[in-house]
């Protein structure tokens, strides 16, 4: 699926320390998806992501950080 597709698919998430207006976690990719403005700028593998997005994303997994 493509960034803006699985944008659209993504839940918001809430404290993740990422830099970015918005966050959303889209559990098919298992990626977290950022925005800026009106710009979706990055798409991070929760596989590469850093504990505060692992812990922004557990409740969305089932408890998984």
């Amino acid at each position: 699926m493509d960034p803006a597709g699985a944008w659209l698919d993504a839940k918001e998430i809430h404290r993740h320390g990422l830099d970015g207006d918005e966050a959303r976690y889209h559990r098919p990719s298992d990626t977290v998806l950022v925005r800026k403005d009106d710009t979706l700028v990055t798409v991070i593998s929760l596989e590469n992501a850093k504990y505060s997005v692992h812990a922004a994303v557990a409740h969305l997994r089932g408890g998984q950080s």
